[in-house]
């Protein structure tokens, strides 16, 4: 059991890092809901419950999900208020170190928003961008990220996600989370 939830773990991360979850994680302007803030970056209740939903689906795909517990459940909240606060690290340090997209990076963020544009249909212009700007930071934490994993001072991206998690100021409300209940999707659509 532990196998298959460190395998659904790494699966979890690649899947935060390389799709849509976070839309209104960047640069903004402080609300009263945010669960994570570190610097100008934030994620607040409606994004960490996108998150939660996302990963809980993913867990119960791999028959890996079980909130039949308060106990089981503020664990699984944890579990998803962890991985959202390793991207929100990763993208802050990357931001620190002005870490960019190249132009060959940002030809493929298009060509990954055009597919995303083709499969959803017609979306807002203002949805259009936040598309965008999550593909861009998808992009520079992943790059970031495996940049971390071969610099030449040895430590992996992990262990120095972890050591940031403990030298920046962390702002936002982790008790939010709490309020955050899996609903399971209806077969039949409400009327």
């Amino acid at each position: 059991m532990k196998r298959c939830i460190k395998r659904v773990s790494f699966l979890v991360l690649g899947f935060l890092m390389l799709t849509a979850i976070f839309a209104g994680c960047e640069k903004t302007v402080p609300n009263e809901n945010a669960v994570i803030k570190i610097g100008s970056f934030s994620i607040n209740l409606d994004e960490y419950q996108e998150l939660f939903d996302t990963n809980a689906e993913l867990f119960k795909y791999y028959e890996a999900l079980d909130l039949s517990t308060k106990e089981k459940l503020e664990a699984f909240q944890d579990y998803v208020y962890t991985m959202a606060l390793k991207y929100v690290i990763l993208l802050y340090q990357a931001d620190k170190n002005s870490v960019t997209l190249d132009e060959t990076e940002m030809l493929d963020v298009e060509k990954q928003l055009e597919e995303k544009l083709a499969s959803v249909g017609t979306v807002t212009d203002e949805a259009r961008a936040k598309m965008k700007t999550q593909l861009i930071n998808d992009k520079i934490t992943e790059k970031y990220y495996n940049k971390l994993n071969s610099s030449a001072t040895g430590e992996t991206a992990n262990a120095m996600i972890e050591k940031w998690s403990k030298e920046l100021k962390i702002e936002g409300d982790k008790e939010l989370i709490r309020s955050v209940l899996y609903v399971e999707p209806s077969a039949t659509p409400a009327t």
